[in-house]
C-alpha cells in the first residue's frame, strides 16, 4: 500500500491558476469608465502582444474564463481544426457547478470546478489505473473527509496570498520540512510530448492515423500545418497536437467506423 498526494492542490488551493483572481483584481476593481479605454486597447493590440491576454481575461467573468485545468482549444481553434459542425459548449458542464457555489469567492469557485471535473476525471483516474496495473493499493490522505472538512473552513488568505499557493499547508509543515521544500514552486509531472511530436517517427504515426477513419473528424490540412509549424518551432502546440493524436489512437483502437 502506498500514500499519495492527490487532492492537495484542489483542497488547499495549490494550482498557480488560483492566483489569477488576485492578479486581475487591480484592473477589475477600477471604476467602469476607467476600464473601458483599457478594454478598447486590448482589441487594438496584436495577438501575442504582452498584456493583451491579461486585459482580455480581466474583461470576462470567472464563469467564462475558467473552465478548469483541461481547457485546450478555444472556440475559434475548434472551428479551424474540426471538420464537422459539432462543437458542444464546455459550459454545459461547468454552468450547473457554478450555480451551486454562486456568491462564494472566486478561488473557492475555481476549486469547486476542479474538484468536480479535473480531479475525478483525470487526477484520480490516472492514479488508480497506474497503481492497480502494478498491484498497488493507493491511499490519498488529503481526500480524507476530516481533512476536506477542515480545509473547507479556511478563509481565502490561507489558500492563496500573493504568489504563495497552498498557504495553510505550507504553514502547517514549516517547522517540520526544510525551507527548500516549503518554498518550492509548484511543479507538475511533465512528459516531453512537445519534443516527441517533433520526432520523425511520431510525425509518421500522426499522419498515418490522420488519413484514417478517425481523421474525418478534423480538417486534415489544418492539423498537418499545425503539426509542421510545431516541429519547425513556429508555434508551441504540443498539448493541442497530443490531444488530437490520442483521439486518433482511441478511434483506431476501437475501430469506430460507425462513430
Amino acid at each position: 500500500m502506498v500514500l499519495s498526494g492527490e487532492g492537495a492542490d484542489e483542497v488547499f488551493a495549490g494550482y498557480g491558476i488560483y492566483r489569477e483572481p488576485s492578479a486581475l483584481a487591480p484592473l477589475r476593481g477600477l471604476p467602469r469608465p476607467l476600464r473601458r479605454p483599457l478594454y478598447m486597447l486590448e482589441k487594438l493590440l496584436p495577438p501575442g502582444m504582452p498584456g493583451k491576454n491579461y486585459l482580455a481575461r480581466s474583461r470576462r467573468p470567472l464563469e467564462e474564463r475558467f473552465l478548469g485545468n483541461a481547457h485546450i482549444f478555444s472556440p475559434a481553434e475548434k472551428g479551424h481544426i474540426a471538420s464537422l459542425n459539432i462543437n458542444p459548449s464546455p459550459f454545459r458542464v461547468t454552468a450547473p457547478l457554478y450555480r451551486q457555489v454562486a456568491g462564494l469567492d472566486d478561488i473557492t469557485r475555481m476549486q469547486y470546478i476542479d474538484l468536480h471535473t479535473w480531479m475525478p476525471g483525470d487526477i484520480l483516474v490516472k492514479a488508480d489505473r497506474m497503481t492497480m496495473a502494478n498491484s498497488l493499493e493507493l491511499r490519498v490522505p488529503y481526500l480524507d473527509h476530516h481533512v476536506f472538512e477542515f480545509a473547507a473552513t479556511l478563509p481565502q488568505e490561507y489558500k492563496v496570498r500573493g504568489k504563495t499557493t497552498k498557504r495553510a499547508l505550507r504553514e502547517a509543515f514549516k517547522d517540520i520540512l526544510p525551507p527548500s521544500a516549503i518554498n518550492r514552486p509548484k511543479r507538475g509531472f511533465p512528459v516531453p510530448t512537445r519534443e516527441w511530436l517533433k520526432r520523425p517517427d511520431f510525425r509518421r504515426l500522426f499522419l498515418e492515423l490522420l488519413v484514417g477513419e478517425g481523421g474525418r473528424w478534423f480538417q486534415r490540412n489544418n492539423v498537418k500545418k499545425l503539426l509542421d509549424n510545431h516541429r519547425e518551432g513556429k508555434v508551441e502546440a504540443g498539448r493541442k497536437l497530443w490531444v488530437i493524436l490520442i483521439f486518433l489512437l482511441w478511434h483506431e483502437a476501437y475501430n469506430l467506423k460507425a462513430f
